[in-house]
């Protein structure tokens, strides 16, 4: 570990709450999809393309930010 990166160490637990954050957040999204769909009056598999949309947009998305 070089002086000029002390936090270098850091990173893979930054990385590894970040994976957490998401799953746990596609996991919420997934068990309220049912509820979601009878508040809109529709079918689940109606709702399945705004989960996929969601999904891809993280998977472009944080990557970008960072």
């Amino acid at each position: 570990m070089s002086a000029a990166q002390p936090h270098a160490r850091y990173l893979p637990y930054i990385v590894a709450a970040n994976f957490f954050m998401e799953y746990l957040d596609t996991t919420v999204i997934a068990t309220a999809l049912p509820s979601m769909a009878r508040t809109f009056s529709v079918g689940p598999n109606a709702l399945n393309l705004g989960m996929t949309t969601y999904m891809l947009a993280l998977a472009v998305f944080i990557p970008v930010s960072g």
